[in-house]
């Protein structure tokens, strides 16, 4: 509570409560994904073909709790609740089981649980002069660990990666046949290679897809190759088995010899994976060996049911982007798999393809093309202008203004340690890298992939995971509520690490653009527009951007077809032509608008004229007219026929509405307003205003028509009986009117036949 105290302290008032309820609703916010009250328990030492229950129990304060379990980092399919059971326990099982809860608020790891199996255990051989011999040739499993070891002087790169905590193992070649390795069962993303030579620095690899990554499954190792009969009780095969990047922990090693003169097809040359432009041809070719072998294609793991050591793939889409294989057969059905070859596409903003650019489905794959092509740009030609993006050989990172990569996500896995992107475990995730040369604005998004994408980019020294610093993230925000998009502020020559994952570990063709710049900005808006009828009228806007600006114009919200320019004219202007008019003013990065209205130029018209009334002593007085016309109209009041001042007492004299402050007696008047424009002037009927007062004559005299017009003044509410005589005895009833504002005007078109008349008025409520 120290915290929640120094937060509390110096608070006061509703400011002080208001910050209180805001930093306790983070604090909530905080604590509202999934909270693990039990972590699954480690199962050591199993007995093969028991049964093994992984389990864990959380809360959620955010509504239902998602669950997918993990075997060394990857999904395990189908394990979606909070319990995993593994039935009939192999070694093959053996390894670290984690579960990724999430829910509305946010995702978390549990704690590894160790499942190892009853195995023979054996002492690790760190140096390859003790490598620890597989005995019996036949069939075996052993179980060690690679914790403690070191990598030797000149030994070479294990499946061509990088590793540091290599052991050794040898088998001697007593017998013709097939020999198989494998690390499934281990804990840790292991790497295993396996050699002829006598000596660490002078060892010679077994073909070029012999030595493996992942092919056992789980980040295990698998291989197989040819064993053939050797005399020499001195000649050995040696078996590496490495740490990805320097992993390490539980090794489990299996092996399995079959004595057969049918040896394993070999594979001489294969294509390497590539990047190529949208649209371009595309011919692979494969070398192999074999007595009467054969050799299918293979896309994204299917077959394509081609022979033959050569495939041509014409025009190149987003449908034919992924993972080129073969299977080479022999007459009696032993197998080998070619690695993949990984075709990707790119496409830059002028359509050509940076063939540097590239994804990893490993993040130490990508961070370490991404830094040597970053620290290496000088022998490249890189320019310190944006206008000249930076090579990317080898996967390093894009650099230029916009681009696209197309790639599939089929084959791919997730890490141990590896982000949960926006709350969401994934399990297939790409990674690839930006660095920009100039600051500005990132826009990166998914859309057009072929299914459920949630988008991460992150900073750091890419060393690890753990020093990943998240700069934005997404699920649903692309443009069909499925693809992901974002967009941040992107600082000069800092590489960007964008990962790409499928929602519960869907996978698929991913389209990944980036844009790179400033959004627009208007520097001159456009100004509204009052024309005559059948004139002319011309809009026109400056922008300026990073990028090529677009221009696109419309009227009251729809696009006008073909209007694409900076300026656009409307001809022969009439009422139909008048309203809003806009242009967007788009790049690749964002799009800024203007707006402005046209319409016709017109006299001002009194549409309604003030009202005459009578004004309780001491209150306000406003007087409104209502007039059209344009442009812009001016407005000045009058009292009997003297303009008004914006002075004490008088708000208003130059607008549509008058008002005269604590009316008294002195303010009584005739009141008009007289409205211009550039196209006329118009005054308005004039408004008689009065004190509210006991009922009394107004101003009389002759009016319009020979009539003789009075005003009778009066309280509001009153009803008024006027009546004429000539003799002052005999009285007529000239009207009986209700006069809600208490001012009354009457003509008497009599009053012309009498060469002398009286008039007398009475009222009340």
């Amino acid at each position: 509570m120290n915290c929640l105290s120094n937060q509390i302290l110096g608070l006061n008032g509703t400011r002080s409560l208001a910050a209180l309820i805001l930093f306790l609703l983070a604090i909530l916010q905080a604590q509202a994904q999934p909270e693990i009250t039990k972590q699954p328990a480690d199962a050591r030492d199993v007995a093969i073909g028991s049964t093994v229950t992984f389990s864990v129990d959380a809360v959620s304060a955010s509504g239902a709790i998602k669950y997918q379990w993990r075997r060394n980092g990857v999904n395990i399919p189908g394990a979606t609740t909070n319990t995993y059971t593994v039935s009939s326990v192999q070694f093959t099982d053996a390894g670290n089981y984690l579960v990724t809860l999430a829910d509305q608020k946010g995702a978390t790891n549990s704690s590894p649980a160790k499942l190892t199996v009853n195995v023979p255990v054996v002492a690790p051989r760190d140096n390859f002069a003790e490598a620890y011999e597989l005995l019996p040739l036949g069939s075996g499993v052993l179980r060690t660990s690679n914790t403690n070891a070191t990598r030797e002087l000149n030994e070479p790169l294990h499946a061509g990666e990088k590793g540091g905590k290599s052991i050794w193992f040898k088998v001697h070649p007593g017998a013709n046949g097939v020999m198989t390795i494998n690390s499934a069962g281990s804990d840790f993303d292991t790497l295993v290679a396996v050699y002829t030579g006598r000596s660490v620095d002078q060892l010679t690899p077994l073909g070029i897809d012999i030595n493996d990554d992942d092919n056992g499954g789980f980040l295990a190792g698998k291989l197989t190759f040819n064993l053939p009969l050797s005399t020499d009780p001195l000649e050995y095969y040696y078996i590496a088995l490495d740490g990805f990047g320097g992993d390490s922990g539980n090794v489990v090693l299996s092996w399995r010899f079959e004595a057969s003169t049918d040896l394993l097809p070999l594979i001489t040359t294969r294509p390497e994976r590539r990047t190529i432009r949208f649209g371009s041809d595309l011919n692979l070719v494969v070398g192999y060996e074999g007595q009467n072998a054969t050799a299918n294609w293979l896309f994204n793991n299917v077959d394509l049911f081609i022979r033959g050591n050569s495939l041509g793939i014409s025009k190149i889409d987003d449908a034919k982007v992924g993972l080129y294989g073969m299977r080479c057969e022999t007459a009696a059905g032993r197998q080998v798999f070619m690695k993949p070859a990984n075709i990707q596409i790119n496409i830059q903003a002028d359509g050509s393809a940076d063939t540097n650019a590239f994804t990893f489905d490993k993040f130490r794959h990508l961070a370490d093309a991404a830094k040597v092509r970053s620290q290496s740009s000088f022998l490249f030609g890189s320019s310190p202008q944006a206008s000249s993006p930076r090579p990317t050989g080898g996967g390093g990172p894009a650099a230029g203004y916009t681009s696209t990569q197309i790639f599939s996500t089929i084959n791919s896995t997730k890490e141990p340690g590896e982000p949960n992107i926006a709350s969401e475990p994934g399990g297939a995730s790409e990674w690839f890298s930006y660095q920009p040369t100039n600051s500005g604005t990132l826009h990166i998004n998914t859309d057009g992939s072929s299914y459920d994408t949630v988008l991460g980019v992150y900073t750091g020294p890419g060393d690890s995971f753990a020093t990943l610093v998240e700069s934005a993230s997404d699920n649903d925000s692309g443009s069909n509520g499925k693809t992901s998009r974002v967009r941040f502020p992107a600082a000069a020559n800092t590489i960007y690490y964008i990962a790409v994952d499928g929602v519960g570990g869907a996978k698929g063709t991913v389209r990944l653009s980036l844009n790179f710049g400033d959004p627009p900005t208007i520097t001159t808006p456009l100004q509204d527009q009052i024309v005559p009828t059948g004139s002319n009228a011309t809009f026109s806007v400056s922008a300026s951007g990073s990028t090529a600006l677009s221009y696109r114009w419309q009227f009251q919200g729809s696009n006008i077809a073909g209007a694409t320019t900076p300026a656009y004219t409307i001809t022969n202007v009439n009422a139909s032509k008048t309203g809003d008019y806009t242009v967007l003013v788009s790049n690749v990065v964002g799009t800024a608008a203007s707006n402005a209205r046209l319409d016709l130029s017109a006299a001002p018209q009194i549409v309604t004229n003030p009202a005459s009334r009578t004004v309780p002593a001491g209150t306000n007085a406003t007087l409104t007219v209502g007039v059209s016309g344009s442009p812009v109209l001016t407005y000045r009041w009058h009292r009997n026929e003297t303009a008004l001042s914006d002075g004490a007492g008088i708000g208003g004299a130059a607008t549509s509405s008058l008002t005269i402050s604590n009316f008294q007696t002195l303010n009584e008047g005739a009141y008009h307003v007289v409205v211009s424009n550039s196209f006329g002037t118009v005054p308005s009927v004039p408004a008689q205003l009065m004190v509210d007062a006991p009922m009394r004559f107004g101003s009389y005299g002759p009016g319009t028509n020979r009539t003789f017009q009075l005003q009778l003044v009066g309280s509001s509410g009153t009803s008024y009986v006027l009546e004429a005589s000539t003799n002052l005895v005999n009285w007529n009833s000239l009207l009986t009117n209700f006069s809600s504002d208490g001012y009354l005007i009457f003509g008497d078109t009599d009053a012309t036949n009498y060469s002398f008349r009286f008039y007398r008025a009475r009222g009340g409520p």
